[in-house]
């Protein structure tokens, strides 16, 4: 069956077929309290409900919320096909067709010779510290929901996938009779080391399964830590250079809360040197929710002078687990293009005495602070 929504309570029925009305009849069969979640939903029997002849499968929405119940349109819709009923427990059978054009997604499934399917998979928790060293193992269970007994090797596979890297990635084997289902547990090779969501995969497969569709599992847990702010990006970042009275430095940076925890207010620090001598410095007061991040501007540095600059940004957390990522620096040189100095006249001298109508030789010293070549004239 499918859902467009998650988190509204139904119950699953079956109900014999009334012949002579061709409606629905007695409630042959009803489940527990179920959720719904989006998408399809594949609701495996605890036991086998007997039928005969014809009959109806349905879904019975137990408060006031839609239960959001898939359709698709259809036009004309089949007569004495799709019922519904108001209240809930109602016995009026109302026929969609034909002023209703729209055919509910739910699909019986009948028991198949060969039928596999993944029940459940877990880790020993959904939320691990990146600075745990131990190694853990998924734990899967399996059930065979078939007709038949399965006597030959049934893949069980486990696949453990970070936000960039496979992480895990093991198998094992065994048979397993019709009616049954097992718990296997897998190799402990699983070290979180990768910051972020992981995808937790139980596959289960033979090659006489007849149904697929309820052979995969997913689940998902976050590897991170209690506390831990890092700086993600810094702008500009390696090194470069600056023309002096031209350009200006603009750093950026955002700080990121790898922690699986609020991070509580905390500061963080820009700092601007020119050759040794602090420049500036600036703190900025933020708080972040887990694996929240902020941008940060701070204020733009006009490169007035010469020498070699350093901007560094650094957070300053209070028991952060991790410290090697608290900080960034960037370097660059602040140099002249072209900057030709006057320094000294060295004729005519200011103490020396010159006659009247006497030539005189006009000697001046320049030098160029520029990196460049200029004419001078």
């Amino acid at each position: 069956m499918a859902f467009s929504g998650s988190g509204r309570l139904f119950k699953l029925g079956i109900w014999n077929h009334d012949t002579a009305m061709s409606k629905p009849d007695q409630l042959l069969w009803e489940s527990d309290s179920l959720i719904t979640k989006g998408g399809t939903y594949i609701y495996d029997m605890p036991k086998q409900v007997r039928v005969d002849g014809n009959f109806y499968v349905g879904v019975r929405q137990l408060d006031l919320n839609n239960v959001a119940f898939g359709y698709q349109m259809e036009q004309p819709v089949r007569p004495k096909t799709f019922f519904y009923a108001v209240p809930l427990g109602d016995t009026n059978w109302v026929d969609f067709s034909p002023d209703a054009p729209y055919k509910f997604i739910i699909e019986p499934r009948l028991q198949a010779d060969y039928d596999l399917v993944a029940l459940d998979v877990n880790l020993p928790k959904d939320t691990f510290n990146i600075h745990d060293l131990d190694t853990v193992g998924p734990t899967a269970r399996i059930g065979n929901i078939g007709v038949n007994d399965i006597t030959d090797s049934v893949r069980i596979r486990c696949i453990i996938k970070g936000p960039n890297v496979l992480h895990y990635d093991e198998s094992v084997y065994d048979t397993l009779s019709s009616g049954l289902s097992r718990t296997f547990n897998f190799p402990k090779k699983f070290a979180p080391w990768e910051y972020g969501i992981h995808t937790l995969t139980l596959i289960v497969s033979h090659r006489l399964d007849q149904v697929i569709d309820n052979d995969t599992l997913v689940k998902t847990f976050v590897v991170g830590s209690r506390k831990d702010v890092t700086i993600r990006t810094a702008y500009p970042s390696g090194s470069s250079t600056f023309v002096a009275r031209m350009d200006t430095l603009q750093p950026i940076s955002t700080i990121m809360n790898i922690a699986f925890a609020n991070s509580g207010n905390f500061n963080v620090v820009s700092e601007i040197w020119l050759s040794d001598s602090l420049r500036s410095t600036e703190t900025q007061t933020i708080q972040l929710g887990p694996q929240g991040s902020q941008i940060l501007v701070w204020k733009t540095y006009p490169c007035n002078d010469t020498g070699r600059l350093k901007w560094i940004v650094y957070t300053d957390l209070s028991g952060d687990e991790y410290t090697p990522n608290d900080s960034a620096i960037f370097t660059a040189f602040i140099y002249k293009q072209i900057d030709v100095v006057a320094e000294k006249i060295k004729s005519p001298d200011t103490t020396t005495i010159y006659k009247t109508e006497e030539n005189i030789n006009v000697i001046a010293q320049i030098y160029n602070e520029g990196v460049f070549a200029g004419q001078i004239k």
